[in-house]
């Protein structure tokens, strides 16, 4: 065979090659963009579920803790019958895009039973991408408070006498007398939503940490959300279960027991110079000055100053919420406690169910796809 055949054969030989290899040179090319278009909606997928499980985070961390659902359900104008109704209506509002354009997300709130709702977050993408997911949200059994004292007035203001206590580990009482319930949860012995004012006190505390006891450092005092005390307190002196009873010239009296916790309204300050016994809820709408004895088990909420003089002796078994007032003075001096009693709010909670507030807390979630 000559050359020149030998070189038309190898060159028919690369061409049949050639041929052969090009089907699977434009599989492999559409195979590699079908990869790329795979991983690219994959990602657009996972983007936008992302999106939409921050969405619905941060919706249940914005539910406050309350009785029902009804403020949710209004939407953010707070008005029924509107077009924003089921809109989650946001306190801190999230931007047009989260975390950045044109990522964002919507949510969405439906009341399934009046103890259970719906919230369902939709995350929106790249290409019209998009991803939902629900959550259900039901209120926790377990009474609410951020902590054995809670104040919406100046924490700078506060001062804890040598001889007083304060103890966010949950205490109940046996035979009269708070004991400490070692398996329980506790909380912080003291929070206030001013941030500021709460490192001061801390500060100014650390040398008494051990009378401010609770969860994380001695001292055990944090930073909490706003409750808005000013509602609570006009809704408990309209409730119509309220009890308004006669005290004596001195303050002394009986405000309910602990087999029989009542709601309990007094109008005005309170200068307590007797012995105030009680159980339940407690809501002062002025001040309250102690100058004598104060035992009580439950929740008690006061609109003004609270002064515990040295002479005095209190025993709190439950919570104390302190709304702010002109005169921000939170003094807790003389003998006594202030201590977390899980079991004193529940059994007013279980008598009269729907007055205290209860954190929302998600029983389940899913994609829908």
């Amino acid at each position: 065979m000559s050359r020149l055949d030998q070189h038309g054969t190898a060159l028919v030989a690369a061409l049949g090659v050639a041929i052969m290899l090009l089907p699977v040179g434009a599989f492999v090319m559409l195979q590699a963009h079908t990869d790329m278009a795979i991983e690219r909606n994959l990602r657009h997928a996972l983007e936008t579920f992302y999106v939409a499980e921050a969405g619905l985070e941060h919706a249940v961390a914005e539910i406050p803790p309350g009785v029902s659902f009804d403020d949710l359900l209004v939407g953010p104008d707070q008005v029924a019958g509107t077009g924003d109704d089921g809109r989650f209506p946001f306190r801190t509002a999230p931007g047009p895009f989260f975390p950045q354009p044109p990522l964002r997300y919507e949510v969405e709130v439906m009341r399934v039973r009046p103890d259970l709702l719906r919230v369902v977050s939709r995350g929106r993408g790249v290409n019209d991408s998009a991803s939902t997911l629900e959550a259900l949200v039901a209120r926790s059994p377990a009474v609410f408070t951020p902590a054995a004292v809670y104040l919406e007035t100046d924490p700078r203001r506060v001062v804890v006498g040598d001889d007083f206590w304060l103890s966010g580990w949950d205490h109940r009482l046996e035979g009269g007398v708070p004991q400490r319930i070692d398996s329980a949860d506790g909380l912080p012995a003291l929070t206030s939503p001013d941030a500021d004012g709460v490192r001061v006190l801390r500060e100014r505390l650390a040398v008494v940490g051990d009378h401010v006891a609770g969860t994380g450092t001695a001292p055990s005092i944090s930073a909490a959300s706003r409750l808005g005390l000013d509602a609570y307190v006009t809704r408990m002196a309209t409730d119509p279960a309220a009890v308004r009873p006669t005290l004596t010239a001195d303050g002394s009296g009986c405000v309910g027991t602990p087999d029989q916790p009542q709601l309990t309204v007094l109008d005005g300050d309170v200068q307590l110079s007797g012995r105030l016994t009680g159980a339940g809820v407690l809501v002062i709408r002025g001040g309250l000055h102690v100058t004598g004895t104060l035992e009580f088990a439950g929740l008690m909420v006061v609109a003004g100053v609270v002064v515990f003089d040295p002479a005095g002796a209190v025993t709190v078994t439950g919570a104390l919420w302190r709304a702010a007032s002109l005169d921000d003075r939170t003094e807790l001096q003389g003998r006594g406690a202030i201590r977390y009693g899980s079991e004193a709010l529940a059994a007013f909670d279980r008598l009269q169910p729907g007055r205290l507030p209860h954190a929302a807390t998600v029983v389940g979630w899913q994609e829908q796809l």
